[in-house]
């Protein structure tokens, strides 16, 4: 397995970098998503332009040359494990990639999602909750 062309490998970084949902959130443009989840979870709900690779299809992806060599990636799976060792994967092959932190557990706090209850609305962002007078 190497590395596309447009991408120099580098043993010695071989490491996984993490981003908060709500950085990704802010600049969602800017990232390539790689959603490692099952099919089914990511047609149930996944990040908006993200591309559905199965964990273990993620270094024949990568040999594809169908990743950007020149764009940030960001990995995401369910909890942030399995994307922290397809990051590192990535990282080895001189790509320059992220695990979400927390995984997609940390997506939809991210996403602003308002939370109805009887006595009060609190708007959710970025995992931490912010009381809305209602």
């Amino acid at each position: 397995l190497s590395p596309p062309r447009s991408v120099a490998a580098n043993p010695q970084k071989a490491s996984c970098p993490v981003l908060m949902a709500d950085t990704v959130n802010a600049a969602l443009s800017q990232f390539f998503v790689l959603d490692i989840r099952a099919a089914a979870d990511y047609c149930a709900g996944h990040i908006p332009g993200a591309v559905n690779v199965p964990w273990s299809g993620v270094a024949d992806y990568a040999a594809s040359g169908k990743l950007p060599a020149n764009q940030k990636i960001v990995v995401v799976c369910y909890t942030g494990t399995s994307a922290s060792m397809a990051t590192a994967v990535l990282s080895l092959l001189g790509y320059n990639a992220y695990a979400l932190k927390f995984g997609m557990l940390s997506w939809v706090p991210a996403s602003n999602t308002t939370v109805w209850s009887a006595s009060q609305t609190e708007t959710i962002t970025g995992g931490a909750f912010r009381t809305v007078t209602t």
